[in-house]
């Protein structure tokens, strides 16, 4: 615990009778966030000797040899709670040991996002960030599952697996996912000019903006399931600009390749082998339905005339 000073700080008003500002209050529900993700992987993913550190990422740090990326290997197991897609991925991994669906909901009510996730039939939860509420969810659940069967429990181990948060094969299909994402940059953000392009087997899409020196000359698109974090934010911009709402629904099924399914009501819905691939399929199926709709509107009321 942090001792308070006992020097006058520098505006000269003692630390007692300062008033916090708004700004101020962030370190607080980051700290709040912080105390959450430590239980989360202590107690869902299993990590006896998580610590906070002095980075945003929970670490448990043992070299683990065995792991196949070089982070790894030299300090064990990471997770940023403040990353939607390391969230989301450490979530998966619990929902898989458990066998437990996940259901991820996005709306916006009254100008403020909402978020809801369910986790069958154990938890649910709600709030304005998707990843206090994923991480509250699993949380409950977790003692919600123990307290069903206390004593399976208590000599229950946690299996060691790889870091949940990041992913051995993050592009999955790369040969259905890859043109999917050229689809959703194309249509979706409008990148009229977006090519693929493979960076010694790195997979991004890239658009060509302007020649040099002009800058920015170009913009890229990552989305891989590491990038899972701003795909899901790129979906969710277009959703709010459309004044609608997804759902993000994980179902473990063991062997099955389409565990992932990502609805756009009432306009679309899509599977995929990864969350990133359904929810950009999806974001197409409705993109082209919407303006589908729109033509046929349009042709509608010039028939009228």
């Amino acid at each position: 615990m942090k001792l308070p000073s006992l020097i006058t700080p520098p505006d000269g008003v003692p630390p007692e009778t300062r008033v916090e500002e708004p700004g101020q209050r962030t370190s607080r529900s980051d700290a709040q966030r912080r105390a959450l993700a430590l239980a989360f992987c202590r107690e869902c993913l299993g990590w006896p000797e998580a610590s906070g550190g002095g980075s945003r990422s929970i670490v448990e740090n043992n070299p683990r040899p065995e792991l196949a990326h070089v982070p790894g290997k030299m300090h064990g197991f990471q997770l940023d709670p403040q990353d939607l897609g390391h969230v989301s991925n450490a979530v998966k991994e619990w929902c898989d040991i458990h066998a437990v669906s996940l259901s991820l909901q996005y709306s916006r009510a009254a100008e403020k996002d909402d978020w809801r996730v369910c986790l069958a039939p154990h938890a649910e939860a709600q709030g304005g960030d998707a990843c206090d509420v994923l991480l509250r969810a699993c949380l409950d659940a977790e003692h919600d599952r123990r307290s069903r069967n206390a004593a399976r429990a208590a000599i229950e181990a946690m299996p060691v697996r790889h870091n949940p948060a990041i992913l051995e094969n993050p592009w999955g299909n790369i040969g259905e996912n890859a043109p999917t994402a050229l689809a959703f940059c194309k249509e979706c953000l409008g990148w009229e000019k977006a090519r693929l392009v493979s960076d010694w087997g790195y997979v991004y899409i890239s658009e060509k903006l302007a020649d040099y020196p002009v800058e920015p000359r170009e913009r890229g698109f990552h989305f891989n399931e590491n990038h899972l974090d701003k795909i899901i934010g790129t979906v969710k911009t277009w959703c709010d600009t459309r004044a609608m709402g997804f759902v993000l629904e994980y179902f473990p099924s063991g062997s099955a390749s389409d565990c992932w399914r990502a609805s756009f009501p009432p306009h679309a819905e899509a599977h995929g082998d990864l969350a990133s691939a359904a929810l950009m399929s999806g974001c197409v199926a409705a993109h082209r339905k919407i303006a589908v709709v729109g033509i046929m509107h349009g042709l509608l009321e010039r028939g009228q005339k």
